[in-house]
Formats: C-alpha cells, structure tokens, sequence
C-alpha cells in the first residue's frame, strides 16, 4: 500500500512529498521552497526512513514541521452527481424522507443522462440542465409536480423542459382565453 505525506517546514517555506510503500520510505520529492546545505544534512532526521515514525517526528516538531497524509479525490462520475441532485430535490420535496432508488430509476437516470448530454454542450451545462428542472419544479403544472420518481421524470422529460424553458401559461391567462374563444363560438 503506497501512501504520500505532504512535509512542509514552515520555518523555509520549504515542502517535501514523503512516498512510502508498504510502510517503507521509497521516494523523496522537492515541490517547493530553498533547500540550504544544512536542510540537506538533516534530511534523514526530518523525513523518517519508516512511515511507522511519522507520528514520532510529527511530536518532536510539531512546532516547526507539518507532516500530512496527501488524500487524493477522485472525481465523483456524472452518475452521482445527477443522483445527487436527485437525492437534493426528493428529500427537500419529501420533507427529508430519501428516495428508494431501484434498478428501474437507476436506469431511467442513465436516460436522463445521455438525452441531457445529448442536447447539451458539456457534461456541466447537462447537470445544470438538472438543477434547473428542479429549481423551478414549482413553474410545472400541477399533474407534473406530482410525478417526483426518476423513471415518471424521465418519461415527462421533454415535456418538462418545454414548460420550464417556454412557461406554462398562468391560470388567469387560460381562463382570459377561454372566455375570448367562448366569446368567439357565441358570436358565431
């Protein structure tokens, strides 16, 4: 097992990365900061040959030496971060209940991906895509609102996105038409 530790030495702005593996001290990087002939020397008594002694040292110099565990992040795929969101939106509209995805909203949620990503420009501009749909659920007519699982959302999709991107018309508006077409019919 490989591990990397970040040692900086405060006093020289000087930092070191420490790889060690299988506990073993195996590589010594410089990444930044004056290396003086004294530092040089002793090099071997700042960075110790075993990673078992790192806490020892880590005492010894607490004052003047930091020694941490490099931890690399990896990336969440855009998988999760769509799930994410979804895991946002239902537990907000749910009051905090989470969401029982199964195999069938997994699915759906890999359609919803590849249609976003389809008629977007990059992956980011698809998750916002996302966002916005539940941002604004409430813009959605009243039969939509209701269908809150990934595979109805997924099979309303596009229906959605025209509401959201188009607006749905406000009830007033509806009723103003439907009185200018009742309107209509009588004179005829």
């Amino acid at each position: 097992m490989t591990k990397k530790y970040i040692i900086n030495i405060a006093q020289l702005g000087t930092v070191f990365r420490a790889t060690y593996t299988n506990g073993k001290l195996k590589r010594i990087e410089h990444q930044r900061g004056k290396v003086t002939v004294r530092l040089w020397k002793r090099l071997t008594k700042l960075i110790p040959y075993s990673e078992e002694l790192i806490p020892i040292r880590r005492q010894e110099l607490a004052d003047r030496i930091t020694y941490d565990e490099e931890v690399k992040q990896t990336p969440q795929s855009l998988y999760s971060q769509f799930m994410g969101e979804y895991f946002k939106f239902y537990e907000d509209y749910s009051k905090g209940i989470p969401p029982k995805i199964t195999g069938a909203e997994g699915k759906a949620l890999k359609q919803v991906i590849a249609y976003l990503t389809d008629i977007s420009a990059t992956d980011a501009e698809a998750l916002e895509v996302w966002r916005q749909i539940f941002t604004n659920w409430e813009q959605l007519d009243e039969f939509y609102q209701q269908q809150i699982q990934i595979r109805q959302i997924n099979s309303n999709l596009n229906t959605l996105i025209i509401q959201l991107k188009d607006g749905k018309p406000s009830q007033k508006s509806e009723a103003t038409a439907n009185s200018h077409a009742n309107d209509l019919r009588q004179s005829l």
